[in-house]
């Protein structure tokens, strides 16, 4: 794996879990197709002239199929604050593997970074007050210097309704389903702290996401140098390694090829100033 340097900008937003709860309301929607849409609220009536003024209800909470047509329609501008913003869980750590793959080629020599998206058929096939299942597809397509890339959602998507907002949870990812272990397990050796976030399996790879800070001034590099996971007793090199930062705190992830099983450890290894530390995190 090469190095990844702990250099250059990015928002750092570490993703967050959401819970689950199911009621037994449920009620179905029409289906949609083509491209995302935005759904508006219903106008206002106005009173006549020298009539009792008349208020209009506030508008109903925006369903789960609006939600999913606004999951498809921040996928197409790129925004990751937009995306984390009605996304949740698992599709939340996609998010932000798919946000530091932007920000690090960017921030190493790639002129531009586009990202689109289309969407076809999108429907809610069945819910309840809280939970809701979609279907239908959509096309991520990230073009680059290097050539175009396309991703997959799939049906199954999932939603889930906290307070007044609905937000998408899992998918089809790439043909494969979307499986996340939320860790927060941290270690400090000076001049620096890293928290494992979490495991993220999508598609045919898996991610151990993390954040790293300075715990003192004066450093000028910091390098993600290896890593390796351990799963089912087998232990595998990383393939990739992606580090971005702020003034001194840094995220990323380090890569490997997805494989079955129950993660047991993690191991990063960093280079600081030429100072090799190395964190193993046993799951």
């Amino acid at each position: 794996m090469g190095a990844a340097a702990l250099a250059g900008a990015c928002g750092s937003s570490p993703h967050r879990a959401a819970p689950s709860v199911t009621t037994s309301t449920s009620f179905t929607t029409a289906p949609t197709t083509g491209a995302p849409v935005t759904a508006h609220a219903a106008p206002t009536t106005t009173a006549a002239h020298g009539a009792s003024p008349v208020t209009s209800a506030a508008p109903a909470p925006a369903g789960p199929l609006t939600a999913l047509q606004d999951f498809a329609a921040a996928l197409n501008t790129g925004d990751y604050a937009r995306i984390s913003r009605v996304a949740a869980g698992p599709m939340v750590a996609l998010a932000t593997v798919q946000h530091l793959n932007r920000e690090y080629s960017l921030k190493h020599g790639a002129s531009y970074y586009n990202v689109t998206a289309t969407a076809r058929a999108l429907s809610i096939e069945s819910a309840t007050s809280t939970d809701a299942t979609g279907a239908g597809h959509i096309d991520r397509t990230t073009a680059t210097p290097g050539g175009n890339a396309t991703e997959t959602y799939d049906s199954p998507f999932h939603l889930h309704r906290s307070g007044q907002s609905w937000q998408v949870t899992d998918a089809v990812f790439d043909h494969a389903s979307l499986v996340v272990t939320e860790e927060r397990k941290t270690e400090e050796q000076e001049p620096l702290r890293v928290t494992l976030v979490s495991v993220l399996d999508y598609g045919q790879s898996t991610a151990a996401l993390f954040t790293a800070e300075l715990t003192k001034s004066g450093v000028s590099s910091v390098n993600l140098t290896a890593a390796t996971i351990t799963r089912s007793g087998a232990t595998a090199d990383s393939v990739r390694g992606i580090l971005v930062r702020t003034t001194t705190t840094g995220e990323g992830y380090a890569g490997f090829h997805r494989t079955a099983g129950t993660v047991a450890r993690v191991t990063l290894a960093f280079d600081v100033d030429g100072q090799a530390i190395k964190f193993d995190f046993a799951l």
